[in-house]
């Protein structure tokens, strides 16, 4: 039986396997090329013929590559010429579809598909094959494509004004022409920025006052409903909160007539519900710090501090932030003390502390004496190895990760009794302080065995599992220093394979007991990896991976307002002849917000939001730096360190991103705006990277002034502007309503 066949026989059979795999594939590799006509004979008929050699070629071993050897070289030489025929082919198609559409001063509407097919065409050639295209035919479609972008948009916005005008005015707009705005609106959103610029002021501002009009008979009927529904002021929780602050602020937006339409009564209701939530946020307040008091009160003195007072010390010293300033000072030294000494205790205590090799530093207290170096901060550091060095010193190494997340490496060298072999060290002395460090002795007895209470399995690369992709698999154990950790491995279908090394030629056995293996991806499915522990099968992991035909984020767009979703460490190359410029980058979450060109170079930037906060961006080349991208399409690569996202920069129509709200901040007011006071007032559009960034001031009576300068020099312009920062000053009293609406 399999039983009584030696690991030493297994491992040759194991090995003879792979040899006559090797053999055959490498064969078939080679015949493939070989059945391939000369390069001179080559023609786009063979292109599957070529592409299925690569696949196969590609699919080999390194060693079954080694005995294909320099017949490679005719492949890739076949490669290249079907590129160069391909070239050829798509060049000459679409320099005939350029070749048939009129001069530009010809040019109408009816050539719309006939021009958008030839720039498609020409936009899809390669940089080689945009070479083959005569310059006369290459500016002749980049003006055509220019001239067809002017009428398309005149066509539109004549449409979107034709609406406009057929609206009723303003004093005779009634729910019943709701859907007529909402369409105009709608098409007006979905001009370019140059059709946009192409309808009227009169006519946009047309437009917004009659959606004003009609919120303000729609919105106070909404608003109305939300102040019924909140409870009374006998009733009202701060659960309540939420609903409160939103009726509220539901009110406060409505214009002057919208506000006539919402009773007194419910305005009163409201306003109350806004102190009454004040009030009792103040009085939750006030028994929080009650609360505090009484438990710091309780506590020990610092003389007689336990380390079974480590909880309620701990909690009020978790608090102490939050009430600073609203408790007596006093307090807060005597808190300050209690701590500092259960500190000391919880320092102390780890005196007498062994580690071996697999064990974690997990405590407070991180300094530790270094002799003949500087002392090492290892808090959350593991022992990884002891190493004889020479006479009767050992080295001792952790490692771990710092306070930026990166690895770090110390060594300490002791030298040991006697003929003695250290198993590990323990805390002799000290507090772990950087001024008064814990100092370390050596451990003689054994590492005790720890057995393991549960295996987990991880992957180390996050990248997307397609066929033919190679990752990492980790058993780890718990607790980390298990004194056992050998695994058996296995997989629950052949559409993964698991190896004992990276380049994937030892396959896993019955005897590999090794924690990490390399699992390569050959087959699209479901399937389970699992990892058992050899001395007790009851511990078991599983890991449940899918495995696609073709990764998911190959050609995904990237759009500005969109968020990037993928689950991998995002790499990408600049794509831009300089393959060497390689960023790393974390990606999943990213919101793509703008792209610009501000030296006219053929160099764009794309700028986007990191999920973790704060703005990046990179650059890419393009073919004529006065068409601006729309966004970004990925093409290739896999987001590894080896094999990065490649991206290239699309023109493709964008989704449109609206304007959800606008945020009115009013700064430098105290008490009271009097004449001849400035207010600054800043419109904050959400979100930031909306397409239209156009508002329209309004101020409902002349007791206030709107100018663009501090010194109040400059009136603002009524009527459609970018300016999102206004000075407001007081000329005279009265009351005034400062209004900003996205135009």
């Amino acid at each position: 039986g399999k039983e009584k066949v030696s690991s030493t026989v297994l491992d040759k059979l194991l090995a003879a396997e792979k040899e006559i795999k090797d053999i055959e594939e490498s064969n078939n590799s080679i015949n493939q090329i070989n059945a391939l006509p000369a390069v001179d004979d080559l023609t786009l008929d063979n292109k599957d013929a070529v592409i299925a050699a690569r696949a196969t070629y590609d699919a080999l071993s390194l060693e079954g590559k080694e005995k294909v050897g320099d017949l490679v070289n005719t492949l890739v030489a076949a490669e290249t010429q079907i590129k160069y025929l391909t070239d050829v082919k798509e060049s000459t198609e679409a320099s005939a579809l350029i070749n048939a559409l009129p001069a530009v001063d010809d040019l109408t509407l009816g050539n719309k598909d006939a021009v958008l097919e030839a720039k498609a065409a020409y936009d899809a050639l390669s940089t080689e094959g945009k070479a083959m295209v005569s310059p006369e035919l290459t500016t002749k479609i980049n003006e055509l494509a220019v001239k067809m972008k002017n009428l398309i948009d005149e066509k539109e916005s004549t449409e979107v004004t034709e609406l406009i005008e057929a609206l009723p005015d303003v004093s005779e707009v009634t729910e019943e022409d709701k859907d007529a705005v909402n369409q105009a609106r709608e098409q007006y959103r979905n001009l370019s920025p140059e059709g946009k610029a192409m309808v009227s002021e009169e006519d946009l501002l047309k437009l917004i006052e009659l959606e004003r009009t009609l919120n303000d008979i729609e919105a106070p009927e909404t608003v109305n409903k939300s102040i019924d529904e909140l409870p009374s002021l006998d009733d009202l929780t701060l659960d309540d909160k939420d609903a409160v602050l939103a009726a509220k602020k539901a009110y406060d937006r409505l214009s002057p007539e919208g506000k006539k339409a919402v009773p007194e009564e419910k305005v009163a209701k409201v306003e109350a519900a806004i102190e009454r939530i004040a009030q009792l946020e103040k009085e939750k307040e006030e028994q929080e710090i009650e609360d505090f008091v009484s438990l710091v009160e309780s506590l020990p003195s610092p003389e007689n501090v336990t380390l079974d007072d480590a909880e309620k010390v701990m909690e009020a010293y978790r608090n102490k932030k939050r009430f600073y300033g609203k408790v007596p000072e006093p307090l807060m030294d005597q808190l300050d003390l209690v701590y500092s000494a259960l500190e000391t205790l919880q320092r102390q205590a780890e005196i007498g502390r062994a580690w071996y090799v697999g064990y974690t530093y997990d405590w407070i207290g991180g300094f530790f004496e270094r002799p003949g170096d500087v002392n090492a901060a290892i808090r959350d550091h593991t022992l990884v190895s002891i190493e004889f060095l020479s006479g009767n010193t050992f080295r001792f190494t952790f490692s771990g990760k710092d306070s930026w997340g990166q690895t770090q490496t110390y060594n300490f060298d002791f030298e040991v009794e006697g003929d003695k072999v250290p198993a590990g060290l323990y805390i002799a002395s000290g507090l772990g302080e950087m001024n008064n460090p814990y100092n370390f002795g050596v451990v003689y007895e054994p590492k005790p065995v720890v057995t393991a209470n549960k295996i987990t399995l991880e992957i180390e690369e996050t990248i997307n599992h397609v066929v033919g992709r190679v990752v990492t698999v980790n058993a780890n154990f718990d607790p980390v220093f298990t004194t056992d950790q050998e695994v058996k491995w296995s997989v629950s279908g052949e559409g993964i394979l698991l190896y004992e090394d990276s380049a994937c030629t030892i396959l896993v056995s019955e005897n590999t007991t090794q924690k990490t293996v390399y699992a390569k991806f050959v087959a699209a499915g479901e399937y389970d990896i699992v990892a058992t522990a050899r001395n007790d099968e009851s511990l078991e992991a599983v890991l449940t991976i899918n495995v696609t035909e073709t990764d998911p984020i190959i050609g995904r767009k990237w759009f500005i307002g969109d968020s990037f979703e993928v689950n991998s460490s995002f790499w990408y190359r600049y794509d831009s002849g300089y393959g060497s410029n390689l960023a790393k980058k974390d990606l999943n979450g990213a919101i793509l917000v703008s792209i610009y060109n501000t030296q006219g170079y053929n160099t764009c930037y794309f700028r986007y939001e990191e999920p973790k906060g704060g703005d990046s961006e990179f650059s890419l080349d393009v073919d004529n730096p006065e068409i601006l991208p729309t966004g970004l399409t990925f093409i290739s690569g896999d987001g590894t360190h080896d094999n990065p996202y490649i991206v290239n920069a699309i023109y493709d129509e964008a989704p449109y991103v609206g304007v959800k709200d606008i945020d009115l901040s009013v700064s430098t007011i105290q008490y009271a705006f009097v004449e001849g006071q400035v207010a600054i007032l800043d419109a904050s559009i959400n979100p930031h990277y909306a397409f239209n960034q156009n508002v329209i001031w309004t101020v409902s009576s002349d007791s206030v002034l709107l100018y663009t300068d501090f010194e109040c020099t400059t009136p603002l312009t009524n009527g459609i502007t970018d300016i999102h920062t206004v000075y407001a000053k007081a000329e005279k009293a009265g009351n005034a309503i400062i209004t900003v609406t996205s135009a």
